[in-house]
């Protein structure tokens, strides 16, 4: 066989044996004629596109035009008359090549170098998938895009250990061997323990013999330069003083691709990173919980130790538990299931909510940095700076992410020690700007920060105090104006600000109190969320209520107990929210101490509200007025709206509709001056309903759709509720009866998730009157019976007086009946059968109780 010719050599003796001259053949081809010739000199390669416009106009057979392009490519041999197909078959993606690939003429590839290397080897040396690959969908495509793309041929996939990135790699690699012609070369560098042997690595993977004078950088360097490849250099973290070579070598070949793998940051400028996270796992009790890869790739596991394993309802809960424990993390996932061969899901949960150190495993084919999760979090935490290693454990106080400023406040945190830990992934940036440590890496820091009781108590001080402050700063907007923003705000530091109040109450901190009590309460106000308000208030409660307690402690305690007691109503707990109220009133009173302005400031208006919700009108009326001459006195508008919404709510109940107007009026006024939407919303409730009364509907409708349009928009669920009832007490007055069920049965579903008892007993209430309306008299009775229920339990007269005429009307109509017609799945009480279709019920709200019920309200 004759020695095979180099590219330009057989292009110019095809070009000349077809007569050809240099400009004919670059114009048939669109190119210059200096590309021409450079291409024959074998000073140039020419891009896939050249090389197929030159097979064709070469005059090429089909079947040998692909075999071209390879050889132009550098990646086969030919001689006199045939191309030698010792690489593979495959073509070359267009979509991978430059248009131009130029070859150095000082640094021409070295014969012994190439002759070293072993043409027969196959397209890749990547290593098999041991397991399936779980939740990776979405990162595969878009290193599959990445890959494809000429202007990112340097990936990253960072995150901190235990997260998978090798199976990714190893996944996406598979992927890309058809589409890389000179095919993946896959280099495992976690065995490495001198950054110096990483050339030595490369080559021993490519099958490279290292020889001769040039140095082991320009002979890797000089055997890619002409390959179409992709590269993958597995765990690169501890061999960051020699990225610059990956550079190097992605500058001499042009087409190389490198994906890397690490949990530090290359820092080269051609780097793109994919940071990778947990698994998707439930975030609570789920019935989809099948559909979520955490939970699915614990499945895989946990039969791999128990062939038989199928999880019931409570095992697929623990299964969860733990899946939410390790936040998805895939190594915490296997470790965790691995315990199946001893525990049950929901002890193996317990086990890791109680001790992080639980998760290890001695499974021989798992690396030993890799057997428990405390190994893999000391190999990036020996590799920090100490000022890093300060900051992250200071980090670890925040719940939820942190924002540039609470980091910098609380942990001393720069923006260049957030980026050192961003480039550890050891932080992840979330969406909205604010930077969050994976709660396993969490939990790890904070440890180590209990190690110095000294600074754990400083950064628990300084986390508390400045989320007292953030609280503050938003009192007057979660009032007034801008409070849809601060309600929002306040929601996204939820977790942090539940840390930061039960470290003061662990404290004893009344300063931190008094600064975020009235906010926070009334952020739990607005949204509904009563009964964890209550919580943390009773929580802060018992801690300060010592007999000894001083002016300062009982100032505060003062300042919890009125803001309780609003939580309290809407709860239907009458009688602790007097009991709060009063005694709130009587603290301000024996220490000569003014309530605080703004919401539950003052308790005398807890106490009025209170006599209003239960019928104690004259009380209302003139507890509201005491109310109103003392904020007006301090200059408290909101203490004002409060007060007239009150006077209007109470003058309405007793018929008093001008009276009830004009107080209505007042309070919306004010509420418009402070901009106060809440009240706002709350006060158009009064005016539609004195407008109903007066027979004026469509202007009680527009009323009552303000009212809701405001309460969507701040989120508040009660204040939807109350818009909609009322909605549906329309409806129901013009005849529209499948309007108005659904409503009181959207306002229903609203209050119960609240556990708002009074609002429950109002829905009900309707729907008792809607199902009257209709003749579904059993219907009626039983949504009046548990009504009636509910207002007996939480001792409310007016709503006790509400139902009575319609609740006997029911009873005395069904008695006539003898119960003859029973439905909807009750007992009849004459015979003691049941009747009736039970599906029937099905779309209605929960079973409020049986028909028989009613005899015994009747009688007694």
């Amino acid at each position: 066989m004759a020695a095979p010719f180099t590219f330009g050599m057989w292009l110019k003796r095809r070009r000349q044996g077809l007569g050809l001259t240099q400009k004919e053949l670059a114009h048939q081809v669109g190119y210059a004629v200096v590309t021409l010739r450079k291409l024959e000199a074998d000073e140039l390669r020419p891009s896939g596109r050249l090389a197929k416009k030159l097979a064709r106009a070469l005059e090429l057979a089909p079947e040998e035009q692909a075999q071209f392009v390879r050889f132009a490519r550098n990646e086969a041999t030919w001689d006199d008359s045939t191309l030698l197909d010792r690489m593979s078959p495959l073509p070359i993606p267009a979509t991978h090549l430059p248009e131009h690939t130029t070859l150095f003429p000082d640094e021409a590839l070295t014969q012994p170098a190439l002759d070293a290397v072993d043409r027969t080897r196959p397209k890749h040396n990547l290593p098999a998938l041991t397991t399936a690959l779980f939740g990776r969908d979405g990162e595969l495509a878009t290193l599959k895009q990445l890959l494809a793309d000429p202007g990112t041929r340097l990936v990253t996939i960072l995150s901190a250990g235990g997260m998978g990135k090798t199976s990714l790699a190893i996944a996406a690699a598979w992927q890309q061997v058809e589409r890389f012609a000179a095919g993946v070369c896959w280099v495992p560098l976690a065995p490495l323990t001198e950054a110096k042997d990483l050339v030595l690595a490369i080559a021993t993977a490519l099958g490279l013999q290292l020889q001769g004078e040039r140095t082991p950088e320009q002979q890797v360097g000089d055997f890619l330069r002409a390959r179409h490849q992709l590269l993958v250099l597995d765990n690169f973290e501890h061999l960051l003083e020699r990225a610059p070579l990956i550079q190097e070598l992605l500058v001499r070949a042009p087409n190389l691709w490198v994906l890397v793998t690490s949990r530090r940051r290359l820092k080269l400028s051609s780097e793109t990173m994919i940071v990778l996270d947990g698994l998707r796992f439930p975030a609570g009790h789920s019935a989809a919980a099948l559909d979520y890869p955490a939970v699915q790739m614990f499945l895989l596991h946990a039969r791999r130790v128990r062939l038989d394993y199928e999880p019931d309802e409570q095992e697929l809960t623990g299964i969860a538990a733990v899946c939410r424990l390790v936040h998805g993390m895939p190594l915490g996932v296997l470790l965790a299931a691995a315990w199946m061969r001893a525990l049950s899901a929901p002890q193996i949960a317990a086990e890791i909510a109680r001790d992080q150190g639980f998760l290890q495993a001695d499974m021989a084919d798992v690396p030993a940095r890799q057997r428990s999760l405390r190994a893999v979090f000391l190999q990036t935490w020996h590799r920090l700076s100490p000022i890093e290693r300060d900051a992250f454990i200071r980090l670890s106080v925040f719940r939820g992410g942190a924002t540039v400023d609470a980091a910098r406040h609380v942990a001393g945190a720069t923006v260049a020690v957030i980026a050192a830990l961003l480039d550890n992934a050891l932080l992840r940036r979330l969406p909205d700007s604010r930077y969050e440590i994976h709660e396993l890496l969490r939990q790890f820091a904070q440890e180590q920060l209990e190690q110095d009781w000294q600074v754990a108590m400083a950064v628990g001080d300084a986390h508390s105090a400045y989320f007292s402050g953030f609280l503050a700063e938003r009192e007057g907007a979660i009032t007034c104006a801008g409070q849809r923003q601060a309600i929002q705000e306040v929601t996204t530091e939820l977790d942090n600000i539940r840390v930061a109040w039960t470290w003061a109450v662990e404290r004893r901190d009344c300063s931190l109190f008094s600064r975020a009590a009235p906010a926070l309460i009334q952020f739990y106000d607005c949204q509904g969320r009563y009964q964890e308000g209550v919580k943390l208030c009773e929580l802060a409660i018992e801690r300060l209520g010592a007999a000894d307690a001083g002016r300062e402690q009982q100032t505060t305690l003062a300042i919890l107990l009125a803001g309780v007691g609003w939580l309290y109503i809407h709860l239907g707990k009458y009688s602790q929210a007097y009991a709060v109220f009063t005694r709130s009133r009587s603290i301000y009173r024996e220490w000569g101490t003014a309530p605080p302005s703004g919401y539950a400031g003052e308790p005398v208006l807890g106490l009025a509200l209170l006599a209003d919700v239960q019928g104690n009108y004259a009380d209302a009326v003139a507890l509201s007025h005491q109310a109103l001459a003392a904020s007006a006195a301090k200059g408290d508008t909101y203490g004002q709206v409060v007060a007239y919404y009150v006077l209007a709510s109470t003058a309405y109940a007793q018929g008093e509709y001008s009276t009830a107007r004009r107080h209505a009026g007042q309070a919306y006024a004010l509420s418009v001056a402070i901009d106060s939407r809440w009240m706002m919303a709350y006060t158009a409730i009064i005016q539609g309903n004195v407008a109903r009364a007066c027979g004026e509907d469509h202007e009680a409708q527009q009323h009552y759709a303000d009212s809701y349009a405001i309460q969507r928009e701040l989120g508040n669920p009660e204040g939807m509720a109350i818009a909609q009832l009322n909605l549906a007490g329309l409806a129901a007055g013009h005849q529209s009866y499948q309007e108005a069920k659904r409503l009181f049965q959207d306002g229903y579903e609203l209050y119960s998730a609240i556990n708002d008892p009074g609002g429950q007993v109002r829905a009900l209430i309707g729907l008792g009157e809607v199902a009257q309306a209709q003749g579904d008299w059993a219907q009626a009775g039983s949504y009046f019976c548990t009504g009636l229920e509910l207002a007996i339990a939480i001792h409310s007269l007016p709503l006790l007086l509400q139902q009575l005429t319609p609740h006997w009307r029911t009873a005395g109509v069904l008695r006539r009946a003898r119960l003859s017609h029973c439905c909807m799945d009750a007992r009849c009480t004459t015979c003691g059968r049941r009747t009736g279709n039970a599906s029937a019920r099905q779309s209605e709200p929960p079973p409020y109780g049986e028909v028989r019920q009613i005899r015994a309200y009747d009688s007694g």
